[in-house]
């Protein structure tokens, strides 16, 4: 079995995670049949197909089941572990860790906290650390080969995360002004990054300051309620239903104080332009599972009502885990054998039309052994390491490729091939020809290239 280095990471820092959670319900006297239950919930999603975010979130987590312990127990063994643990969910992706640590609040018991000398101190060097991490982080990006991406990154997010695309179009002597056309605008907001005259930090600052967009009004209500609409998912809704299930059960106001937290975190996220994204609120939904049970075990604790909400939560999750698995093991296999076909050269991958879950997934039974360079056209088109950023460096970048006989393979949604073909009659003068093909559901994997318009020929 084949296991990308990636996966392999993501599926030990789980797993890490898992142990935690389990050792620490089963340690304040849960029992075994609870934590494995807890556990089976809240990780079988996250293992399948386990994400960088919801990773952290989860050993975030981890490390708050490792604190409660450490609260009741009093052994430092148990504080170290919580340091650790949260230390690595803050390197993973250090936005959800804070986002776990603010519901976190709620849960814990704040008085008990601010008296203990030891979690204190502990406290303090876990800020040190931050901070330390915090600047060797920034000052990373620092460099010569990420001036560009810093420049282009917080302006690009106009177009493709806060709809700017018809503010700006609707000033059509501004885009004039800087030379852009309404394509060039609806390239930009479809993640079209790899030309630079396109994709201008400087030209676009520029036109954003000349129609006002700081100064436009945003839908704030609508994007937040969109955003705590998208709880109730089939994929959340196991959970949530056992967290007001638990909550009823033990009578816990700190539990339904917490859930209330979560769905307004949920609407002010969505109100900042970031609606729907399930992995953030995931982590979030497990530490309220794992709430109830990070007390000690009182002589009167609702056993058989406890085990009857996660049971019933934890089979449907399981069971919608297992169809999506199915499900997926049949698109690998057509995925697979189209990209089996591809030369071993660069492919450009248009925003999000690579189905990476597909092609690699995590647990890789068949090994497979493909090796495709790809040229990211997202957010990542221009960071230092990538693909994309190599082929610019050597002059060999997608546009360059685009106007040699050759051309370059392109993996894209079918909306954005007619912007592409535009973009080569305003750029170029030429029609964008397309010299093969592979089909793929609802998407487009071809050869392109623009070929020059020849002249008529007169008599």
């Amino acid at each position: 079995m084949g296991i990308p280095g990636y996966f392999a990471l993501s599926l030990l820092a789980l797993m890490f995670a898992g142990g935690v959670v389990y050792f620490g319900i089963v340690k304040l006297g849960n029992g075994r049949l609870i934590a494995s239950l807890i556990c089976l919930l809240i990780f079988a999603r996250p293992f399948v197909f386990p994400q960088f975010t919801l990773t952290s979130g989860l050993l975030a987590v981890a490390g708050f089941v490792s604190l409660s312990l450490f609260l009741v127990k009093r052994h430092w063994s148990y504080l170290l572990l919580a340091l650790i643990v949260m230390s690595l969910s803050f390197l993973m992706r250090s936005q959800e860790f804070f986002l776990v640590a603010l519901v976190a609040t709620t849960l814990l018991p704040l008085r008990t906290l601010a008296s203990n000398r030891a979690l204190i101190s502990t406290v303090c060097a876990f800020g040190l650390f931050i901070i330390v991490v915090t600047y060797v982080d920034t000052a990373s990006y620092y460099s010569d080969s990420w001036s560009y991406f810093n420049e282009l990154n917080p302006l690009r997010a106009a177009f493709t995360d806060f709809n700017m695309t018809q503010a700006v179009q609707a000033h059509p002597d501004v885009m004039a002004r800087y030379g852009f056309t309404q394509n060039d605008i609806n390239l930009l907001e479809n993640w079209f990054f790899a030309d630079k005259t396109i994709a201008n930090p400087e030209a676009i600052q520029n036109i954003l300051a000349d129609i006002g967009a700081t100064k436009l009004r945003h839908n704030y209500l609508e994007n937040g309620i969109s955003s705590v609409q998208a709880l109730y998912s089939r994929r959340l809704i196991p959970v949530l239903l056992s967290i007001l299930a638990l909550a009823l059960i033990f009578k816990s106001k700190r539990l339904l104080v917490a859930l209330t937290l979560l769905v307004t975190l949920a609407f002010v996220i969505g109100a900042l332009r970031r609606p729907g994204t399930l992995r953030i609120y995931e982590p979030l939904t497990a530490l309220l599972v794992v709430a109830p049970f990070l007390t000690p075990k009182l002589p009167n604790f609702p056993w058989n009502s406890a085990v009857s909400v996660l049971a019933v939560a934890a089979v449907f999750a399981s069971v919608k885990v297992i169809k999506i698995s199915i499900k997926q093991q049949n698109e690998i296999e057509v995925q697979r054998d189209i990209l089996s076909k591809l030369p071993d050269k660069e492919v450009v991958v248009w925003c999000s039309t690579f189905p990476y879950e597909a092609i690699y997934p995590a647990l890789d039974t068949v090994n497979f052994r493909k090796t495709v360079k790809l040229y990211a056209l997202s957010a990542f088109t221009w960071v230092a390491f990538s693909v994309a950023y190599s082929m610019h460096s050597h002059q060999n970048g997608m546009i360059e490729s685009l106007i040699k006989d050759t051309g370059v393979w392109i993996l894209a949604a079918d909306g954005s091939i007619g912007l592409l073909e535009i973009y080569c009659n305003e750029n170029f003068a030429a029609d964008l020809e397309e010299v093969e093909t592979l089909t793929l559901e609802k998407k487009h994997l071809g050869r392109f290239r623009c070929l020059k318009q020849e002249p008529k020929a007169t008599d």
